[in-house]
């Protein structure tokens, strides 16, 4: 499966003037993720308040998340691993993965995990997607389990919507119709929201590469040290990254879901 990986942009409102000054513990910091360049389809939603972000001292920091898929994937291969993949894929091998997944998600909603919503929302995006295409449950009639994988796949708020759009395709008619409308109107209330919010981040990624532009000159031109270096080599990541995300037109693909949505 394909590593995910995120730029987080944690925006603090704060009424501090000094950009220097740390954030007050109980102020409320956004967090905003932004897919990296390989995740260019997902528009998430998911807005976290993490007390943790209070010990920073700036009210608007891009910071690299170490979240990967991978450590996702070991986290399940210790608890609950998911069947291996066999062809054809036999319907007790897709029983055994909705069990597995739903272990493993009442695992990441308890202990160690629970103040952990971003862990939480990619298992939920990526596991759910993975049953429904690598073990093919999109093709099976087993549309009560399409439905509760599609409803996972709309409250992670990471944006699938190719996903989610295929799944709904499939559970047209083919399930109750008012629970098939609340599907429907929560993936378009979602697209909405992602239209906004990539207006938005479009806009805060545009101020934070000026930003990180004019703090490389000034780290580049501090020296060699080791220290120095290491952050010349961070900032020159992240401004990659970004600079990469403003080439890509997303809102275009947002409306093209949003015309698929509306064409169901």
């Amino acid at each position: 499966m394909k590593t995910i990986l995120y730029a987080i942009l944690a925006i603090f409102f704060t009424a501090c003037a000094n950009k220097e000054e740390k954030v007050p513990a109980n102020q409320n910091q956004e967090i905003v993720i932004i897919p990296s360049s390989e995740d260019l389809e997902l528009f998430p939603t998911l807005v976290a308040n993490d007390p943790n972000y209070s010990k920073r001292n700036s009210r608007e920091s891009l910071v690299a998340s170490d979240l990967k898929i991978a450590s996702i994937d070991r986290e399940v291969e210790g608890v609950a691993p998911f069947p291996t993949l066999s062809k054809p894929i036999k319907v007790a091998d897709q029983i055994e993965a909705l069990k597995s997944y739903r272990k493993m998600s009442a695992h990441f909603k308890a202990d160690q995990f629970i103040n952990d919503p971003i862990i939480i929302s990619t298992f939920q995006a990526s596991y759910s997607k993975k049953i429904l295409f690598d073990y093919n449950l999109i093709n099976s009639e087993h549309y009560d389990q399409i439905k509760f994988l599609t409803n996972e796949l709309i409250i992670s708020k990471m944006g699938d919507y190719s996903t989610i759009i295929a799944s709904l395709q499939k559970l047209k008619n083919n399930i109750n119709e008012k629970s098939f409308n609340d599907l429907l109107e929560r993936t378009n209330v979602q697209i909405q929201q992602s239209f906004e919010r990539e207006k938005a981040t479009k806009l805060m990624i545009e101020k934070l590469v000026i930003e990180l532009e004019t703090k490389n000159k000034l780290a580049v031109s501090n020296g060699a040290s080791k220290k120095a270096a290491k952050e010349v080599r961070m900032m020159q990541f992240h401004l990659a990254t970004l600079k990469n995300r403003l080439k890509v037109d997303r809102v275009q693909l947002l409306h093209k879901y949003s015309q698929e949505i509306n064409a169901i």
